[in-house]
């Protein structure tokens, strides 16, 4: 047995295990975290990895600007999610590739850099995308905001990146899906 010496957000623990496996276990359960073995990345249903509101994004600037991703990074995070990319690596890549103006994204340059196809906008709430995942543009008060929208087994939901919640179809005022391929 080792001794080690493990420092969460909120305590630090020490904590004796065998090795590093059984080490990352007994911190998973002092922390009340549950998990599970899954066969790939669409098994995951811990949607809160990609809560723009997270510690980890404060002071995080977007692309070289004054805004910061805790605050108005949710188009960065539906991308993310999206992408299976960290959400730190796709502002440096926007920011390398230029794919904002000031701190927006211009979302057919952000899909031509993810590598993703047909980008559109479709501001006709009537005619549903046939994609599993694309992103939707809400109103959120009179402002703006960018929810990740599921459509998977004819079930249809939405993750919010602020709230880091997944939510009925229709829990924001509708304002466009951004549509594209994978």
């Amino acid at each position: 047995m080792r001794l080690y010496e493990v420092k969460t957000e909120k305590i630090l623990y020490t904590l004796k295990a065998k090795n590093s496996n059984k080490l990352r276990k007994k911190i998973l359960e002092k922390e009340n975290i549950s998990y599970r073995k899954i066969k790939s990345h669409k098994d995951v249903t811990a949607y809160n990895l990609f809560w723009q509101r997270d510690d980890r994004y404060r002071g995080i600037k977007i692309g070289k600007t004054n805004t910061n991703i805790r605050d108005y990074g949710c188009a960065i995070m539906c991308f993310s999610f999206i992408a299976k990319r960290d959400p730190l690596e796709i502002n440096k890549l926007f920011t390398k590739e230029k794919v904002y103006f000031r701190d927006e994204i211009i979302f057919k340059k952000a899909c031509k850099v993810l590598g993703f196809k047909n980008y559109e906008r479709n501001t006709n709430i009537g005619r549903m995308p046939k994609q599993e995942e694309t992103i939707k543009e809400v109103y959120l008060g009179k402002s703006k905001h960018f929810v990740v929208r599921f459509n998977k087994g004819g079930k249809r939901w939405i993750f919010d990146p602020w709230t880091g919640n997944k939510k009925s179809i229709n829990f924001y005022r509708f304002r466009s899906y951004r549509i594209f391929d994978k």
